[in-house]
């Protein structure tokens, strides 16, 4: 999976990851993004930035197929 970032060009997030028995917490430069490898399934993504507010959405992840994941970030 693809993790990019838009509405901001620096800064650290904090990625939340969630899946049935899988439960995972990165930190992703925002100006860079980042390639996550993942099992398949469907996950919980939460994004937090520090001054931004937060976000979260449903992604699947499928053997074989790039996924790609744009957060809008929005100042608080």
């Amino acid at each position: 999976m693809l993790l990019t970032f838009t509405g901001a060009s620096t800064g650290e997030a904090t990625v939340r990851l969630e899946r049935d028995n899988y439960k995972s917490t990165v930190r992703v430069d925002v100006a860079s993004g980042t390639v996550l490898e993942l099992p398949e399934g469907t996950y919980q993504i939460r994004i937090s930035v520090s001054g931004y507010r937060g976000g979260a959405r449903t992604v699947r992840v499928r053997c074989g197929q790039d996924e790609a994941v744009v957060a809008g970030l929005t100042r608080n």
